[in-house]
This record gives C-alpha cells, structure tokens and sequence, in this order.
C-alpha cells in the first residue's frame, strides 16, 4: 500500500516481512523537525513498527532531497539505497539511527545538513562520491565513529580533517554497494 506524505509528491510503503521501507514518488521528502519522523500523520501503531522495525531503506529514482528529520531515530536501519537524482540530506536526517553500518552518497548529492548522521554511532563508512559535496561544519554531522571515503582534497576530506575522522581516498567515485 502506498501512502502519500504530507505536503509532498513522495509515497511510501512499508513491506512487514523484509521490513524494507520504499520512498516513491518525486521532489522531495518534507521536513519533519518537530515530530520523530516523516509519518507521524498515520495512527502511532504504525509510526512505531517503522521507526523500530525497519531494517531497509529504500529511496527511488525521482526523490531529490530527504527533509530535515525525515528518518530521525530509525533504530533498526541498517541499510539505505539513494538515488543518483538525490540533491540533498536534510539536517538530522538520519539522527540517531544507532544499527546503521555504512551508507553511499551518491555524487549527485550537492549539500549534506548539520546532524544529517548524528548520533549513529555503528556508521563506520561513509562514501561521498561528490567531491564538491558542501558537508555542514560541525563536528556532528558525521559520527566520530565514521571512516569518509571519496576523493583526495575533496570537501569529504577536508571534513575529515577538520573533524578528526579517518579519511581514504578514492580514484572514482564508487558505484552501488560497499
């Protein structure tokens, strides 16, 4: 089943027995900063098998930013595919998703927000296949935790290195899973 998001062109769809999560649709995933995640308008049953139970996510072709706290505290996240017309990862995006291991930011990706990976302490690698990707200053928008892959000098690096992440370079920007 489909459901429309609020204030969006976005659908999404929750299958229950791979607990995959599916973002549909075009534009943008709204901005959700003042509730816990992006489907606080559907019944709480629901909105808590998501954020506790959801082990995929999946954003597909057509979705260009993911709003502000859209998927804050998925606790049990541990994979996110996005798309190659994905813009932007809004501030706190993926706060507090504390199972996510790894994720690829795809190099159409032109702005990562404050927080956008705050408080996921299991992230451990981090792709930014765009080196010109404009990454927030603040020593929490990437986990301590995190190692940044991408290319040498590029935004990713100089973040590293300000922040005191682990930094390694890439020739090409890496395609698909890590």
């Amino acid at each position: 089943k489909n459901n429309a998001m609020e204030n969006s062109n976005a659908k999404w769809s929750y299958d229950t027995s791979n607990k995959t999560l599916t973002i549909s649709g075009s534009g943008a995933i709204p901005n959700y900063s003042d509730t816990p995640s992006a489907f606080t308008k559907y019944n709480a049953k629901l909105v808590v098998t998501i954020i506790n139970n959801a082990k995929t996510i999946v954003v597909e072709n057509g979705i260009t930013s993911i709003g502000e706290a859209a998927f804050n505290q998925c606790g049990s996240l541990k994979k996110i595919d996005l798309p190659s017309q994905l813009v932007s990862i809004g501030n706190r995006a993926f706060g507090i998703c504390t199972a996510l291991k790894e994720i690829v930011i795809p190099e159409s990706v032109e702005i990562i927000e404050q927080g956008a990976f705050r408080d996921c302490d299991a992230l451990k690698k981090v792709v930014v296949a765009n080196p010109d990707c404009a990454i927030y200053e603040d020593e929490n928008t990437m986990p301590k935790s995190a190692v940044l892959y991408g290319i040498k000098d590029s935004t990713a690096d100089k973040y590293a290195d300000k922040y005191g992440l682990d930094f390694i370079g890439i020739e090409i920007p890496m395609v698909g899973d890590v």
